[in-house]
């Protein structure tokens, strides 16, 4: 006699999350064009001299590749500062944002993001983000609303809905999540957009 066995739903959530790897955090690619006839940044024992002409890019790579030196990223910060582009500023806030996150540093990480939010309002990416930030630090229900900004902003991007099962699932609500996730694979069945 053969037994067949139903998995119950709650374990392919969680196995579908697990291969998402949980909060995804996004760079942004609007890294603008670095100001020209700034000076070098100068070395130090510890870092090379950085062109004037990259930092923006600097930071981009930085934060797409996942790296924990900030140290290009405050340069594009400040340079974009001095250019008065709120995009431009914008852009390099969330991008130091995402390298100040992989070296555990969240707090400095939200305050990016937040200022880029106060920028850009309608960026869904950066609410994606600060939702991701503020459940690694452990505060699901403001991640919920953020979450739910980036999907109310983006509502065809799967992984809007990906980060909000997360949330659900912080708060004890796993059929939420649930229907998230199934949300989430239509929308990518039917080729949904993503604001990567």
């Amino acid at each position: 006699m053969t037994h067949t066995r139903r998995l119950p739903a709650a374990f392919l959530l969680i196995s579908t999350l697990v291969l998402l790897t949980p909060a995804l955090l996004v760079p942004s690619r609007s890294w603008g064009q670095a100001a020209e006839g700034a000076p070098a940044a100068p070395a130090t024992p510890n870092r090379p001299a950085v062109a004037a002409t990259d930092p923006a890019r600097t930071c981009y790579e930085a934060a797409r590749k996942g790296s924990r030196d900030a140290y290009g990223c405050d340069l594009a910060v400040q340079m974009a500062r001095d250019s008065g582009d709120p995009g431009r500023l914008a852009a390099a806030l969330a991008n130091r944002s995402l390298v100040l996150a992989a070296d555990g540093r969240l707090q400095p990480a939200l305050a990016d993001v937040d200022e880029a939010l106060a920028l850009t309002p309608d960026a869904a990416d950066l609410h994606g983000n600060r939702g991701n930030l503020l459940l690694r630090l452990n505060r699901p229900a403001e991640a919920l609303n953020a979450h739910g900004r980036a999907i109310e902003l983006s509502p065809e991007d799967p992984i809007g809905y990906y980060n909000r099962a997360f949330s659900y699932l912080a708060l004890g609500q796993p059929q939420r999540a649930e229907r998230d996730v199934s949300a989430a694979r239509d929308l990518q069945q039917s080729g949904g957009v993503t604001y990567r």
